[in-house]
C-alpha cells in the first residue's frame, strides 16, 4: 500500500488503525462546514444514489513505531464523518472514536457539530428507519482516494503540492510537524505534547511567521552572506539526531559565566560565574535561577530536530519579548524602537526588522552590559543610512545595504561589546562621508520627518546625552548641524 494511490470507501478508510498526530491543528470545522458537507451527501444521495461518491484525497503516513496511520490531510472531513456515524448509531469499527482530542476548541466543536447534525437530520425528516440508510450509503458509496507516501517528507511535499481547498498548511506548520516527530516518544507523548501546545500559543500571537522569516531567518541568510529570500522549511530543517541528550561543542556553549582568569602561582584558570548554580556528586553543574536566556543556543548554528528546536523557539521569542514588548522598559535602546515603530513607512518597516533582528542578536551574546543603549544607537546610524539618503526603499534595496554592513556578521566576530561599537563606527564613517551627507535632500517627504525625528529641534538625539558617547556624538553632529532642511 505503502507509496500507491488508491479508492478506498469510508468504511475500510476507518478501518485502518489510523490516528490524528500531535502536531496538527485542533479540530476546527465549524457547524456551518459541517452543514455544508451533509448538503453534498445528501445531493449525491438523491441525484446519483447507486454511484460512488468521491470526496477526495486523504494522506496518511506509516508510522512504524506505533504501526498506525497518521492522518497529514483529512482529519477535519474524517472526524466529521465520524461524528455523523456516530449520531447515526453506526456499528462498524472506526478507529477515530477512540481518538483523545486534547484541545479545548476541539472538544468545543464535537460537541457543537454533533448537535448540528442531529437538527439537520431531524429538519430533513430523517429518522432512525433512515439512518439505515444513509450507514449503507456512507460505507458502500462514499469513497475517497488514499495516498501513503514513503516518507513523512514525501507526505508533506505532496500535501502542499496538492492542497487547494480548504484552509492551506503554512511552511511554519509543516516544519513543526517534522520536529515533533523527531521527538522521541514517552507515555503519553508528554514532550511532543507540551512542544505542540506551546507552538500554538506563539501561533495565536501572530508572531511566529514573522519571528521565524523576517528576523531569525533573515539573521541567518545576511550572516552567511546569502542574498536569497528566506526559506523557513529549509533554514530550520528537522535532522534528528541519534543521541540521548542534548549535546554541546567547544563553541556553543552555555552563557554561565561572566569571564574568566588564570593564576599562574598556583596553576589554575578560573571562570567567574554569572548565576548561582550547584556542582553535583556526578560532575554535573545545575543553574538554580534559570531562564530560556540560559539555553545554549546561537540563531545562525544549525539546530537539533525535536525538542531542541521547540526550545530554539522559545527562547528567542522570549528575547523578543523582552527587548521589544515589555511595557516596563524605560531604557535608551526601548525609546529609540518605539520612535522608530510609529513611522508609517514600508521602507522604515524593512529597516526596523534589521534593527530588531541585530539587537536581538547582540544580546543574545553579550546580555545585558553596559553597552546596550550605545550599541542600538550604532545600528539605528548604520542601518538606517539608507532611509537619509534614498526617496524609495524597496526590500531588495535594504536586503543590500544588509549585505554590505553585515551587522550580524559584525556582531559574530567581535568578542566583546567595544569591538562592536568600533566596527559599526568604521562602517559608519565609510558611509557617512562629508559628499554624501551634503547630498542628501531631507527637505520634504519622509526623509524629512524622519530627519526632524531624530536630528531637528526637539529630535531624539537632541533630547538624550549623546555626549555620554564621544564617537558617537561625534558622528551624530554631522547629521545635526545639516542646513538645508
Amino acid at each position: 500500500m505503502i507509496g500507491l494511490a488508491q479508492e478506498i470507501s469510508l468504511k475500510n478508510l476507518l478501518g485502518m488503525e489510523l490516528s490524528i498526530p500531535v502536531y496538527q491543528r485542533p479540530y476546527k470545522w465549524t457547524t456551518e462546514h459541517t452543514e455544508a458537507l451533509l448538503n453534498d451527501i445528501y445531493k449525491a444521495m438523491n441525484e446519483r444514489e447507486n454511484i460512488p461518491y468521491v470526496m477526495g484525497t486523504i494522506i496518511a503516513s506509516n508510522n512504524l513505531n506505533t504501526g498506525k496511520y497518521e492522518i497529514v490531510d483529512g482529519q477535519q472531513r474524517l472526524t466529521t464523518l465520524s461524528i455523523l456515524l456516530y449520531v447515526l448509531k453506526c456499528e462498524f469499527s472506526n478507529g477515530l472514536l477512540n481518538q483523545e482530542y486534547r484541545h479545548v476548541a476541539s472538544k468545543k466543536n464535537i460537541i457543537d457539530n454533533a448537535a448540528h447534525i442531529s437538527n439537520w437530520l431531524y429538519k430533513k425528516n430523517i429518522d432512525e428507519d433512515g439512518y439505515l440508510t444513509w450507514i449503507k450509503y456512507l460505507s458502500e458509496k462514499l469513497y475517497f482516494v488514499l495516498v501513503i507516501p514513503r516518507s513523512m517528507d514525501d507526505a508533506f511535499v505532496f500535501f502542499d503540492s496538492q492542497n487547494s481547498k480548504g484552509k492551506r498548511l503554512e511552511d511554519y506548520d509543516l516544519l513543526k510537524a517534522s520536529h515533533l516527530r523527531c521527538i522521541p516518544k514517552e507515555t503519553g507523548d508528554l514532550t511532543a505534547i507540551r512542544c505542540s501546545q506551546q507552538w500554538e500559543k506563539l501561533d495565536k500571537k501572530n508572531v511566529l511567521l514573522y519571528l521565524l522569516h523576517n528576523l531569525w531567518g533573515r539573521t541567518r541568510t545576511i550572516s552567511r552572506k546569502d542574498p536569497t529570500e528566506v526559506q523557513i522549511k529549509r533554514e530550520f530543517k528537522a535532522i534528528d539526531s541519534l543521541s540521548k541528550e542534548f549535546s554541546l561543542n567547544n563553541y556553543i556553549q552555555p552563557p554561565l559565566f561572566s569571564g574568566w582568569n588564570i593564576n599562574t602561582i598556583r596553576g589554575e584558570l578560573i571562570y567567574i560565574t554569572k548565576a548561582k548554580c550547584t556542582i553535583n556528586g556526578n560532575g554535573s553543574i545545575s543553574i538554580l535561577s534559570f531562564g530560556q536566556e540560559w539555553m545554549p543556543f546561537q540563531i545562525t548554528k544549525t539546530i537539533e530536530s525535536g525538542e531542541l528546536f521547540f526550545l530554539f523557539t522559545e527562547k528567542y521569542y522570549n528575547l523578543y519579548d523582552l527587548l521589544f514588548q515589555s511595557k516596563n522598559n524605560d531604557r535608551i535602546f526601548r525609546n529609540l524602537y518605539v520612535l522608530l515603530s510609529e513611522f508609517n513607512n514600508t521602507g522604515i518597516g524593512f529597516l526596523l526588522e534589521a534593527f530588531e533582528a541585530s539587537l536581538i542578536f547582540y544580546f543574545d551574546k553579550f546580555g545585558d552590559n553596559s553597552k546596550l543603549d550605545e550599541v542600538a544607537m550604532w545600528l539605528e546610524h548604520v542601518l538606517f543610512y539608507k532611509r537619509l539618503e534614498m526617496y524609495s526603499l524597496r526590500y531588495n534595496t535594504v536586503n543590500n545595504h544588509l549585505l554590505s554592513v553585515n551587522p550580524f556578521e559584525v556582531i559574530d566576530l567581535s568578542s566583546s561589546p567595544l569591538h562592536v561599537i568600533d566596527k559599526l563606527m568604521d562602517i559608519s564613517e565609510k558611509l557617512y562621508q562629508k559628499n554624501n551627507v551634503l547630498g542628501f535632500n531631507l527637505a520634504k517627504g519622509i526623509r524629512r520627518d524622519y530627519y526632524k525625528s531624530f536630528y531637528g529641534d526637539k529630535g531624539f538625539y537632541r533630547k538624550i546625552d549623546v555626549g555620554k558617547h564621544p564617537r558617537l556624538f561625534n558622528a551624530k553632529n554631522m547629521l545635526i548641524k545639516l542646513d538645508n532642511i
